[in-house]
């Protein structure tokens, strides 16, 4: 037969057949890691004490004075995080920032925070990771009050540069939580310009603290909530006078899988937070990220932004399209004008 193989003896190869030399040939998938990451603005204690009559007076009825109170709400937000057991988490308005510090390092939790300094309101941004996935390289700790003097303000970022272990993946985590005044489009613009310099940079293959060269172009990035429901969420902050979305997890270079938190069924109950079943004004978010194990640069960016979907930083973030140089122009730039009126206290738990 001439080595040839009879009719009987022949295997027709399917679809999902490869000879041998094809998969020498074949180059294996890049393996990758899921890591869970959570953002969550939790009201601090002063602010919650400052505003209970102008934002929160649903909430510190007569029947439940004690809705309010930190100790009480401490226990809801403890628990919130728990459910979620994120491997990076990002906190906003952490105050007491000692008091939730220890928390997390009980909880195993490495930590780095940096608080505000020129501001009689002394609430923090906070980062905690476990160090089984990642190791910690260098931290960076940015104050806004060191801008030209009409833009300076007391917010403050912190970003940190991690090496996932045993790879030569570099990943960027950065937190802000950028000034609140709708009609302060210069300043917003400002303050997210000096955190996306540095996450473009990093991207660009600058390390965390080195000197920075400011003025080029910043690198778009993508919401990792919205690429996985094609939408943002109906809306991660309610109160009496506000209820949208301007809490945001940012990445580049990373695949969010899933995105649990929030959910549509629970925000479309009519809801008043804080509650006697949940201890903030925002809700989390919360996403599986995918993070490639090959050698390169990663960046997850996150916090409350002060910001609406519909508004031009956003978009800013989301094309690196500024909308135009006249800055005093953009009294609107956040979009913060949607009011929720007459809020009824949430009668139950957020599931």
């Amino acid at each position: 037969m001439n080595g040839a193989l009879s009719g009987a003896n022949k295997r027709v190869l399917s679809a999902g057949d490869e000879d041998e030399m094809t998969a020498k040939r074949r180059k294996p998938e890049a393996a990758s890691v899921e890591l869970r990451v959570m953002c969550f603005n939790i009201l601090a204690d002063w602010a919650a004490v400052d505003y209970t009559n102008e934002l929160y007076t649903y909430a510190a009825r007569e029947d439940r004075p004690w809705v309010l109170n930190w100790k009480r709400r401490f226990e809801c937000i403890k628990d919130e995080i728990n459910k979620w057991a994120p491997a990076v988490l990002a906190v906003q308005e952490a105050d007491p920032v000692e008091e939730v510090a220890d928390f997390l390092k009980s909880e195993n939790y490495q930590v780095e925070y940096v608080t505000k300094t020129k501001h009689t309101k002394h609430d923090s941004v906070l980062l905690a990771w476990r160090s089984n996935l990642l190791d910690l390289k260098r931290a960076e700790r940015v104050y806004m009050s060191e801008a030209p003097p009409k833009l300076s303000k007391p917010q403050v970022g912190l970003l940190l540069e991690f090496q996932l272990r045993g790879t030569g993946r570099r990943l960027l985590v950065s937190t802000t939580h950028i000034y609140f005044a709708p009609k302060a489009g210069d300043v917003k613009k400002y303050q997210i310009d000096v955190m996306l310099q540095r996450v473009t940079a990093f991207l660009n293959g600058w390390s965390v603290g080195e000197p920075l060269r400011t003025g080029g172009p910043i690198m778009p990035l993508m919401s990792g909530f919205k690429m996985v429901h094609n939408r943002e969420p109906v809306w991660t902050n309610s109160h009496a006078t506000f209820r949208d979305t301007v809490d945001y997890i940012w990445l580049a270079g990373l695949t969010p899988v899933a995105a649990p938190c929030p959910t549509r069924e629970m925000q479309e109950r009519i809801v008043g937070i804080p509650s006697p079943d949940f201890g903030s004004d925002h809700v989390p978010i919360v996403l599986d990220v995918k993070v490639d194990v090959t050698p390169g640069s990663s960046a997850i960016f996150m916090g409350d932004f002060n910001m609406t979907p519909r508004s031009e930083l956003y978009r800013y973030i989301n094309t690196a399209r500024a909308p135009g140089k006249n800055l005093k122009a953009w009294a609107a730039m956040s979009s913060q004008r949607r009011p929720f009126r007459n809020m009824t206290l949430f009668p139950g738990p957020l599931v």
